[in-house]
């Protein structure tokens, strides 16, 4: 009995070993090697890829206007003069935007964002106007989804400025 135990042990190892090279052979063969952890290099802003950095960041408000000028990435968000406003998913547009543009690239150093209103006569007025700078502080900003109150975090933060009339959008 402890014969058969011990061959059926070497021959699992046995099989376990030959299996382990199989997937690596396979992929080396056809160039697909990829290393598990791998540094993110961070994203060199052009006129040409300003998308790429949106794409890694929803919003919940639309974005009517982003403008890459001067390492400065200016956003303009827009709202109708029937929509309300909610100030948490507000802010936290901005600070995510913020947190990707300084975490995720290399030669963004400013952020202004603003929140515009529309108005059917083609009118539009600022409503909210933030600013961010990239610092060395930049890199020790907790991510967004660990900030429990969010609207304060920026209005301790970054500077805000609210125009007349944001306190009227804002939903209670």
């Amino acid at each position: 009995m402890p014969r058969k135990l011990v061959a059926a042990v070497m021959v699992s190892a046995f099989l376990a070993l030959m299996l382990s090279f199989v997937p690596a052979l396979t992929r080396e063969k056809y160039g697909l090697v990829m290393p598990t952890m791998r540094e993110v290099t961070p994203i060199v802003v052009t006129e040409q890829n300003l998308v790429d950095l949106f794409t890694l960041t929803p919003t919940h408000y639309n974005i009517k206007r982003v403008k890459w000028e001067n390492h400065s990435l200016y956003v303009d968000f827009y709202v109708t003069p029937a929509q309300s406003i909610e100030a948490a998913p507000l802010y936290q547009d901005f600070y995510t935007l913020a947190y990707h543009s300084f975490s995720l690239t290399r030669n963004v150093d400013n952020l202004f964002f603003r929140l515009l209103e529309e108005g059917i006569s083609g009118r539009t007025r600022v409503l909210l106007a933030i600013s961010a700078e990239r610092s060395n502080q930049s890199r020790a900003y907790p991510a967004p989804e660990r900030i429990d109150d969010i609207v304060s975090f920026v209005q301790k933060n970054f500077p805000v400025r609210e125009e007349p009339g944001f306190a009227e959008k804002l939903s209670p």
